[in-house]
């Protein structure tokens, strides 16, 4: 009777299992699904990024286009001089005006702005003829200028009433660089001679098309104490809005006069709008099809790099941040009814999974510290208590409810609290950190439920970095709850759980010597390569280097030309040596005997249950309490063992090396 009741008990459990992975399973699929086809651009984003990316880090054909367009920029670096912050900046700039933020052929998709300029900087300048007021930084470089007021280049400091070198304020996009003078100057030449023959010939000249066209160039400059100036003959009428005003991205910011007043920092934000034609959009409406709005953000910043005194250098470091956000802007459609039905969905099984698996843990938390707790209540010193109960209050802590027992184990239920921790960081994260695209086009035109759904989707499904992560380990604890269902794949968990303490204390081991490593690098090398300037660069290059992808390691290093070189490239080689090829064969040895141990099930499940034993003999010793018995970690005595003591210690040892030793198999299947 006792038997049968046991494999009820067993098959009930097993069923409550199932179940409990068929839910998992569903919170998955419809969490990676919101995650995935909510935002379903992808495909664009990416393409638009790299396109957006190529200015800043050219190939070698778009070197070739940058040079006939007369595009000669730097690229971007970590660290930059503070010349090559101002053609950086003048060419994304350029890049901004002149081609939209994607390419000058297609004005009818995409549009780019200056989203905000911020500055620190002092009022002493490094020249005693410029300006470094807050009014004037203000008004003339964070602001900028009309261009019809303020041209480009070196005539610009006239139009300031400044005496400074005009070098620092030159601007040799699209605009007169000295690599093209010969040739500019020869189709000047040229201009003027065909004009000549067609005044000889009495020929009427032709009406130009364009800027003479454009309403908002035609109303001038807006300060009358300027005349109005020459604009390029590619500047485009989009560059003024209906007032005749100039957005800030075709203003004159003048980023070389910045770098007189020794800023700080410089903070640069560029707005990259997809958006669709007037004709395509009031075709979709006519057919209620789906319209997607997207900008993309570039946002630069530019650190000074001082000395320990706080000495000048003029050296920027440079950090460029991106994000991009997807708007809905269609009227009810089909498409928002399935994505609000797929993010309620998700919400949800969110709630669901976050509520049993944290909340339980959180909720009963308090009860299970101080039953946990109770356990050392013992006025006359540590208190002996058995392993097992130990081990039974532990587990109460971590899975909250008992009855969880019965459809997850130990590792499952710390697998979905971790997973719990992330989707909550996640949702916290798109809260205070994420995007609002309302601040960059008007919202207000927008259905109740597809604004619903899109500020929902941005309020808590933004951050895709940790709710991407929480997805992985979930889909992790998938896998291992299902194999541990099937005999034939129930080694492969047994073999992670069995090797996860040794490598623990080998990852800590190999962190230690990776510091190490790194700080030697740092205090060594630091001051001639860029690399190991820092310590925590250091330290990551290293890594990198030992998982196969060198990121930085070797830039600047010449071996048999250079001293310094030569030693860096010797260190490296004994680096890559001990910590590559020997150190990593310690990890490899680890997995290999742990797969050993997990060829036979019961002495698997032995160790796995010693492991145990041996974490809360320790965690016991933490808290003070005494552990009757513990054969994992035998506790060493003050006393000298009796023989009764050591006959039975040994006899416990033999037992136990015997049950973690496989049985040997014959036949066919005995290798494997």
């Amino acid at each position: 009777m006792a038997h049968i009741l046991q494999r009820c008990v067993r098959f009930i459990c097993s069923f409550r299992r199932s179940w409990h992975i068929v839910a998992l399973t569903f919170t998955a699929t419809v969490y990676g699904s919101a995650l995935v086809n909510v935002d379903g651009s992808r495909s664009l984003t990416s393409a638009a990024w790299q396109q957006i990316l190529d200015n800043m880090y050219p190939d070698e054909n778009s070197n070739a286009m940058r040079l006939s367009e007369r595009e000669v920029v730097p690229n971007w670096d970590v660290t930059m001089q503070a010349d090559d912050v101002t053609k950086a900046l003048n060419a994304f700039q350029t890049f901004c005006w002149f081609k939209h933020g994607m390419d000058d052929h297609l004005p009818f998709f995409w549009s780019c702005d200056i989203q905000h300029v911020a500055a620190d900087f002092s009022e002493e300048p490094l020249d005693p003829n410029m300006n470094c007021t807050a009014a004037f930084v203000t008004a003339h470089i964070l602001k900028g200028d009309d261009p019809r007021c303020v041209p480009w280049g070196d005539e610009s400091i006239p139009s300031l009433s400044l005496a400074v070198d005009p070098n620092f304020d030159e601007y040799e996009i699209h605009s007169s660089s000295p690599m093209f003078d010969p040739l500019e100057t020869s189709l000047t030449n040229m201009e003027q001679r065909l004009a000549a023959i067609e005044a000889h010939l009495n020929i009427p000249v032709k009406a130009r098309n364009g800027l003479e066209k454009c309403g908002a160039i035609s109303k001038g400059c807006a300060h009358k104490r300027n005349a109005t100036a020459t604009l390029p003959d590619d500047f485009p009428c989009s560059c003024f809005g209906d007032s005749g005003k100039p957005f800030s991205t075709c203003r004159n910011h003048h980023w070389g006069l910045l770098q007189l007043c020794q800023p700080q920092r410089l903070a640069v934000k560029f707005v990259i709008l997809h958006h669709m034609p007037a004709a395509s959009r009031q075709l979709r409406h006519k057919f209620k099809l789906h319209r997607l709005v997207q900008w993309f953000l570039v946002d630069m910043t530019f650190q000074r790099i001082q000395g320990w005194n706080g000495e000048e250098s003029g050296l920027y470091r440079a950090y460029m941040q991106l994000r991009e956000e997807r708007i809905m802007g269609s009227p009810w459609t089909r498409r928002t009814v399935q994505d609000g039905l797929l993010v309620l969905c998700c919400f949800a099984s969110m709630l669901w999974f976050i509520g049993q698996a944290l909340g339980a843990c959180l909720f009963f938390l308090p009860r299970n510290c101080c039953a946990l707790w109770a356990l050392r209540s013992d006025e006359n010193g540590p208190r002996r208590v058995a392993i097992h109960v130990f081990k039974e209050h532990l587990i109460h802590c971590l899975v909250g409810r008992p009855v969880r027992l019965n459809s997850v184990n130990h590792f499952e239920a710390f697998m979905e609290i971790i997973v719990s921790i992330c989707m909550v960081v996640g949702v916290l994260r798109s809260i205070f950190t994420g995007g609002d695209p309302c601040t960059i086009v008007d919202c207000r035109s927008q259905a109740v439920l597809e604004g619903l759904v899109d500020q929902s989707y941005i309020l808590f499904l933004d951050d895709d970095a940790w709710h991407g992560t929480a997805w992985l380990l979930l889909y992790i604890t998938i896998v291992f709850a299902s194999l541990s269902l099937i005999d034939k794949l129930r080694w492969l968990p047994s073999v992670i759980l069995l090797c996860a303490v040794r490598i623990g204390h080998f990852l800590v081991a190999y962190g230690l010597l990776l510091c190490g490593a790194g700080f030697a690098m740092y205090m060594g090398y630091g001051p001639r390569y860029m690399q190991f300037s820092s310590l925590c660069r250091s330290c990551s290059e290293l890594f990198f280097l030992t998982c196969g992808m060198p990121m930085g390691v070797f830039d600047g290093i010449h071996p048999f030309q250079d001293a310094d070189s030569t030693e860096v490239a010797v260190l490296l080689a004994l680096y890559c040596l001990f910590m590559t090829i020997i150190g990593l064969n310690f990890f490899t040895t680890i997995i290999l005997d742990a797969y050993s141990q997990a060829r036979d099930a019961r002495a698997a499940d032995t160790q796995l249950e010693l492991m145990g034993d041996e974490l809360c003999c320790s965690l016991m010793s933490v808290i003070g309490l005494e552990p009757e018995t513990c054969l994992a970690s035998p506790r060493p005595s003050s006393t000298p063992a009796t023989p009764d003591t050591s006959e039975a210690l040994s006899q416990s040892e033999d037992e136990l090396q015997e049950s973690l030793v496989p049985p040997v198999q014959h036949g066919p299947y005995s290798e494997m």
